[in-house]
């Protein structure tokens, strides 16, 4: 993308710019120092290309939007509960204002999820062929990722989301890998988590995987972040094909 000026635009991961500074002897903070340092790691190659389009940057603010407003119909929800009990308690009525709030929000959803599907239907709905992967995780991948064909692999995409293993290795210490980066985009995390834990409470590949790991003596969150990966993947394949998941399950059953 270039500006109006001509120049082109690139993403920088502020990770990247932070330990850029933290190579000079002194600690600067100015703004001439900053935009020297982005300067510096712009000549170095770092970041990608801004590729968003209207539509793109208009899909990933309602989707962000969303997200937002439901966190606050859930707290509205706990509250008016909290009341609730309360009222019982009493054996009188305090406020609704709580129970007013969710309905508030749930017509916004409704109003929101109607713009989103307008964005990319069909991607939306190809992605929603994979176990677990339902509206909103599908609608949180076209409108984070955007481009599939800017990651070379899955496991640039799962290092974006921040699934990738972080490697712990420091002087005698044991060599492994640890936890999580979580290093990418949270909302995604997010999405995946959610589809992941409703993905293994079925029949499918990822159940499959799922109680494997569980065999294998991983707890629960780290055999279900496992799935997390495992699915990352598969969103990758699916969506770079442009065919449909072929759920193995159903085949047989049919």
């Amino acid at each position: 993308m270039a500006t109006k000026a001509g120049y082109g635009v690139n993403v920088i991961n502020p990770l990247i710019t932070s330990r850029q500074s933290k190579n000079a002897v002194r600690s600067v903070k100015t703004d001439i120092h900053d935009a020297g340092l982005i300067r510096l790691c712009t000549v170095n190659g770092a970041g990608h290309p801004f590729r968003d389009t209207s539509d793109s940057l208009a899909l990933k603010t309602l989707v962000r939007q969303r997200a937002k407003f439901s966190m606050l119909r859930l707290q509205a929800k706990l509250r008016q509960e909290e009341v609730s009990l309360r009222e019982n308690y009493l054996e009188s009525e305090i406020s609704e204002v709580n129970k007013e709030l969710v309905e508030f929000f749930d017509e916004k959803l409704l109003y929101l999820d109607r713009k989103i599907r307008k964005f990319n239907p069909e991607l939306q709905k190809l992605l929603q062929s994979i176990p677990g992967v339902g509206p909103q995780t599908a609608s949180t991948c076209v409108a984070e990722i955007g481009d599939i064909l800017r990651f070379p692999d899955s496991k640039t995409l799962t290092a974006y989301i921040g699934l990738d293993s972080r490697v712990y290795e420091s002087g005698t210490s044991i060599k492994g890998k640890g936890y999580i980066s979580k290093r990418g985009s949270k909302i995604l995390r997010t999405r995946f988590y959610n589809a992941a834990s409703v993905a293994v409470l079925h029949d499918n590949m990822f159940r499959d995987f799922f109680l494997k790991k569980r065999s294998e003596g991983k707890p629960y969150r780290v055999a279900l972040c496992a799935v997390m990966h495992k699915m990352t993947h598969v969103v990758f394949a699916v969506w770079k094909r442009g065919t449909p998941f072929i759920n193995q399950y159903s085949m047989k059953k049919s």
